[in-house]
């Protein structure tokens, strides 16, 4: 076991990790638009590439109870952030990430409950 030991349950520990993935998005994002390329040139391959090196990064100083069920949650924090970057970033906009970690922890909420919506 490396670093500290978090549970995927614990709702500040999650938070904390979705906030770590969307922070590394963003600065993904932002270093592609400031270097003249057009943040949604990445496509899924290299956008998920970069996630997993932040993943891989990231689970050298803590360790989660369930593993792949917190890889599967950092990597959508990533996508979700990026994306939200790709949209905004070209605008001027900053994306307000503790309203997308809400939209996130929400869609997870639905799919455990197998809630459609």
């Amino acid at each position: 076991m490396s670093g500290q030991f978090y549970s995927i349950a614990s709702d500040f520990q999650r938070g904390a990790m979705i906030q770590v993935a969307m922070r590394r998005a963003g600065e993904m994002a932002r270093e592609s638009f400031y270097h003249g390329l057009t943040v949604g040139d990445l496509g899924e391959v290299e956008l998920t590439l970069f996630a997993n090196d932040a993943w891989q990064r990231f689970s050298m100083t803590v360790t989660f109870d369930y593993p792949h069920y917190a890889h599967d949650v950092f990597l959508r924090a990533y996508r979700m952030a990026y994306q939200a970057y790709a949209d905004d970033l070209p605008r001027g906009i900053a994306p307000n990430m503790y309203v997308l970690a809400e939209l996130l922890e929400e869609e997870i909420r639905r799919a455990h409950n197998h809630d459609p919506r």
